[in-house]
């Protein structure tokens, strides 16, 4: 029995398989799963799994290299070390799975490694496939790793800073090299440097979608279960970051669209997708945030750098806001006459906040800010959503009625 007084489950080879109080995955420090698995190593029957994996001809060419344990992060190579995990996996598995799992690792020159975003204040009942491999699941569901205790725990909201616990994870598997020469650290690869565009880009495409915005709690990348770990990282990892949040009960992400923005956001010219970036940054801050005139900013702002994208001048700025907008999402006349009077208005909170006054609704009833928010939002996504797929508009042809895109 456990101190809670539960009953502890034990595993194929007889040790117990701890809560998450302890440890049931390698990647985590905590000490008792740790403790059970080298005394097991210790045991007759533990020194005959050491002898029989320091034997394998697999394991020869592997000694002293690096062996990838994050992206961009690298162990050196003990067989101790491919003992415990295979101690650890038969037990929680069963030896065959352990076994299918090592002969896969030998046979294999590139390994998965889990890129992750963990997100917080964003809820989903089950994974949700977004498309390029990318994927969101609830947080609990997240195979046992270091941070997953902290990160579920976390909640600064007390101390006035917005970083709720982590409730879901942001997730895309790549391939790595399964070993890399130690004396020719590579770090981040240009491979690896794309990959990282690729998961911020995704993250940024998610703000054109249904009211959901995204900031993040923390970064890191996993070896996933059936990939054996190498003790500690000696490069690469982690990186902290701020906390998310969505204004929709329910996610509702079309992998098609996802991956349509995705894909055309990486193709992207560099010198519009670093701006569309920034405009969605700042969408993003619009989303989440709980004043009406950091919203009325932020959204104004991320708009007007979306509807100038290739345009240079500066004269007339409230009336181009307002038609260029309505022309990229009107459906009809009559519709983008509606959309441009919504836009206009989008431009003269932004102005009057900036200039130092204040945003004014036309109701003062309670729930009016998060209606108006909700409105101009979904003209925002729409809007992104075009430029990003169709792409830039050229500006100077189309009011002159051509079909001219950058």
């Amino acid at each position: 029995m456990s101190a809670a007084g539960e009953a502890i489950k034990v595993g194929e080879l007889g040790i117990p398989i701890t809560t998450r109080t302890t440890i049931v995955h390698p990647h985590s420090s905590a000490i008792n799963q740790q403790a059970l698995i080298y005394q097991y190593l210790n045991s007759d029957e533990g020194k005959k799994v050491l002898e029989r994996i320091d034997a394998m001809p697999e394991v020869e060419p592997l000694r002293n290299r690096g062996m990838t344990n994050s992206l961009g992060g690298w162990s050196i190579f003990h067989s101790h070390h491919l003992a415990s995990w295979w101690v650890w996996r038969a037990n929680a598995c069963g030896r065959h799975q352990a076994d299918e799992d090592l002969r896969e690792f030998f046979a294999n020159d590139q390994i998965d490694v889990d890129m992750v975003y963990w997100l917080g204040n964003l809820e989903v009942a089950e994974a949700l496939q977004l498309g390029s491999q990318f994927e969101l699941l609830p947080a609990n569901d997240f195979y046992e790793v270091e941070d997953k205790e902290d990160l579920l725990k976390i909640d600064l909201s007390q101390r006035g800073d917005w970083s709720p616990k982590a409730t879901s994870v942001l997730r895309r598997r790549v391939k790595a090299p399964r070993d890399i020469d130690r004396d020719e650290d590579r770090g981040f690869s240009n491979e690896d440097r794309q990959l990282n565009l690729e998961f911020e880009l995704a993250s940024l495409a998610i703000n054109c979608f249904n009211g959901v915005g995204v900031k993040l709690i923390h970064s890191s990348s996993y070896l996933p279960p059936h990939v054996p770990h190498f003790g500690t990282v000696l490069c690469g990892g982690k990186a902290e970051l701020q906390g998310l949040g969505s204004l929709s009960d329910t996610v509702e992400i079309d992998p098609a669209e996802f991956e349509l923005l995705l894909t055309a956001l990486v193709k992207m010219q560099p010198k519009y997708r670093d701006r569309i970036c920034t405009a969605l940054r700042r969408l993003n801050s619009a989303k989440l945030s709980k004043s009406p005139h950091d919203f009325a900013l932020d959204l104004g702002i991320a708009l007007e750098i979306l509807l100038f994208l290739g345009d240079g001048t500066k004269s007339e700025i409230r009336h181009k806001f307002s038609t260029r907008g309505a022309w990229l999402i009107g459906e009809n006349s009559a519709d983008r006459m509606a959309k441009a009077k919504q836009l206009a208005q989008i431009y003269d909170q932004r102005s009057d906040v900036a200039h130092g006054g204040l945003v004014k609704f036309k109701s003062k009833a309670a729930g009016s800010f998060q209606a108006t928010k909700l409105e101009q939002l979904e003209i925002a996504e729409c809007a992104f959503q075009r430029v990003i797929i169709e792409g830039v508009p050229d500006w100077s042809s189309l009011t002159l009625g051509g079909e001219g895109w950058l």
